[in-house]
């Protein structure tokens, strides 16, 4: 069984941790919900320490844990981990047929893998906006199993001190952005309570719009459409400090909005979420802005 990010707070804390949330929430990006991973934890040591010792030094007890879990779990464990692994190229999420294109895995076989997958908490499975079962997209869910795609299963997994001396490469930070949008993807029921739309009957979906000659393309992570006929785009961004929202990225999140309404003919308005770590610095590119979701929000009890 899988936890959030309260339960591992909590837990870390009364086992006498003394780390931050920045650095718990690393954690639990790394390590996932699962109690035994938190067990193993040394809080003498740093973060960077311990993610050296429990994935990539000698005898690294994590190191194997992947196939070991899946083979226990699955018949055919080999198919349940070609799915899982190209979905941990796609930070996007991947629709049915490009998981059929990339594994050359289908029919009834497929689709038992993705209810398998989804019922054990290792993908989530979300609709396009006004569309189709047939466009449903599915992303990893498991923050442990994308950590392992991403690191541990990698030229990287050859580095005894792969953490220590290169937490700072873009590899690192490109998937500390897709880890965060994962967790906040399944802390959802704390985003619409922060956003204080907790008793509004909600759809959940994403949007994604392939550009041509004529459009350019772009894509919403996490729709929160409302019955109050509101729909908040939510924007979701990981940085160690506050985040500054530059021109050029306010243009792009004008015209993201913009392509939106005009590809779903929408008349409901849109209302735009940042969900980060710190929260945005407040400037003259700041007022696109209508709502803020931040970390510690990710941790309330609900």
């Amino acid at each position: 069984m899988r936890y959030g990010n309260l339960f591992y707070d909590k837990f870390l804390k009364s086992s006498g941790c003394v780390w931050d949330r920045y650095t718990i929430l690393q954690c639990y990006m790394a390590l996932g919900g699962v109690p035994f991973y938190m067990s193993l934890l040394n809080h003498r040591q740093s973060f960077a320490q311990n993610i050296d010792r429990l994935f990539f030094g000698k005898n690294a007890v994590l190191s194997q844990e992947f196939d070991e879990l899946f083979s226990s779990i699955f018949v055919q464990a080999d198919k349940y981990i070609e799915v899982v692994k190209a979905l941990s190229q796609r930070r996007e999420g991947m629709l049915r047929a490009e998981i059929i294109e990339k594994t050359k895995i289908s029919g009834g076989g497929l689709s038992v893998i993705l209810e398998n997958l989804e019922r054990c908490d290792f993908i989530t499975s979300f609709s396009k906006y006004k569309s189709t079962t047939r466009n449903t997209v599915y992303r990893i869910s498991d923050s442990y199993t994308l950590f392992y795609f991403k690191f541990t299963n990698s030229r990287h997994g050859k580095d005894a001190h792969f953490w220590s001396n290169n937490h700072t490469l873009s590899v690192v930070k490109s998937w500390l952005g897709f880890s965060f949008e994962t967790v906040c993807l399944s802390h959802i029921d704390q985003i619409k309570n922060k956003l204080g739309i907790s008793g509004i009957p909600t759809t959940c979906s994403i949007w994604r719009k392939i550009g041509n000659d004529d459009m350019q393309g772009a894509q919403i992570d996490l729709l929160i459409e409302r019955s109050d006929r509101v729909i908040n785009v939510c924007e979701v961004k990981f940085s160690e400090l506050k985040y500054t929202i530059s021109k050029e990225y306010a243009d792009n999140l004008r015209n993201k909005m913009s392509i939106f309404a005009a590809d779903t003919a929408t008349k409901k308005t849109l209302s735009l979420v940042m969900i980060s770590t710190y929260g945005i610095v407040r400037g003259k590119n700041s007022g696109i802005v209508n709502n803020e979701v931040v970390m510690d929000d990710l941790f309330e009890i609900l």
